[in-house]
């Protein structure tokens, strides 16, 4: 049995590639098919193509803690999230 996480926070920004392209290639695999990916960073105008992309829910930074867990207790019940400070 292989261990899948619960969710997937991806910053969209990342060294040598982009949360896109890691999230095209999660989901070509049908270990992630049903994982939420959760957009997060904090270019918030982001926020519609990362919902055009395919992204479960969105965070922008910084994260809002009085928030995260009403947040993340709505991701992993499929409830999409799409959140900008």
């Amino acid at each position: 049995m292989i261990d899948r996480p619960d969710v997937v926070f991806l910053d969209l920004e990342m060294p040598g590639t982009n949360g896109y392209r890691v999230l095209e290639h999660l989901r070509s695999d049908p270990t992630f098919e049903s994982i939420p990916v959760v957009a997060y960073t904090t270019h918030t105008s982001h926020l519609n193509r990362a919902r055009e992309a395919g992204f479960h829910s969105f965070l922008g930074k910084p994260l809002d803690a009085t928030h995260f867990k009403e947040h993340l207790d709505a991701i992993l019940n499929n409830i999409p999230v799409w959140e900008v400070p």
